[in-house]
């Protein structure tokens, strides 16, 4: 995974996501759950964020709400100027699951052309747009095998190609890597980041993991459980271009203690 470009694509002055006053809960009266408040975030073209915090602060209720899969209960969200509603209608992003919810009687290329063939492209145009998928996340040689025959990390670079099949604008990734070990996970940390440089997708990402957000993001969301809400945003002022030295530059290090602080004072709200 190489060739990445020289340089970053242009500045968008207008946010390609846009969230103020995000509130969500569930249930009423006493069985009212406040999940998330005061929600303001606001993500760029080109920017690659990442939510971090407690368990059951809201990450991925937030990414669900960006892609339409829960509603909101105040505030206002946006994507590319449209509801998520709308976003999800006009295809803008593409979802990737923690587990790759790949179907099994399906080959690598048969799942990444599932939804070129649901949107009604030609066999031929859809196989020719999947090769190209599996070719950016580095798996053209197993597009003919099937789940059960690759690894959990080449079963997660399919889902990947498969939620970039019809090209959107954003991609909306939940804790995708969570369930692999820790060196395949800093190999697919650098494939997904290399495939970031080279395609300029926009991407909101989930994790748990301090090392990887710092690794892959431009921009870090660190919030705070009970309810759910956003403590602090750090800029990553990283080389755009990284690498495995990258994890041992001092100011690597620096970000990672900056995070860790940012969490203590969620846990301690």
């Amino acid at each position: 995974m190489s060739a990445v470009p020289e340089s970053p694509p242009s500045a968008d002055a207008h946010p390609l996501v846009d969230i103020s006053g995000l509130g969500k809960h569930y249930g009423s009266g006493t069985e009212r759950h406040l999940a998330l408040t005061g929600v303001d975030l606001t993500i760029h073209r080109g920017d690659f964020v990442s939510l971090i915090g407690p368990s059951g602060c809201g990450k991925t209720t937030l990414l669900r709400i960006l892609a339409d899969l829960e509603s909101i209960t105040e505030g206002s969200v946006s994507v590319g100027g449209l509801s998520p509603r709308e976003a999800r209608m006009a295809r803008l992003y593409g979802y990737v699951f923690q587990a790759p919810t790949l179907l099994d009687w399906r080959s690598a290329l048969a799942n990444v052309m599932l939804p070129l063939q649901v949107m009604g492209r030609p066999k031929a145009e859809a196989r020719k747009t999947a090769l190209e998928r599996l070719e950016q996340v580095g798996l053209t040689e197993a597009a003919r095998r099937y789940p059960w025959q690759l690894s959990g990390g080449q079963q997660q670079r399919v889902s990947i190609a498969r939620a970039l099949a019809l090209d959107p604008e954003l991609l909306f990734m939940d804790e995708p890597f969570g369930a692999l070990d820790e060196i395949t996970r800093e190999r697919m940390n650098q494939d997904l980041h290399d495939l970031w440089l080279r395609t300029h997708k926009t991407a909101v990402f989930v994790t748990h993991s301090i090392a990887e957000a710092v690794f892959l993001s431009t921009r870090i969301v660190v919030m705070s459980a009970n309810p759910g809400g956003i403590t602090r945003v750090l800029d990553v002022d990283l080389p755009r271009e990284r690498n495995f030295e990258t994890r041992s530059l001092p100011r690597f290090f620096e970000l990672v203690n900056e995070v860790h602080e940012g969490l203590r004072d969620a846990y301690a709200v």
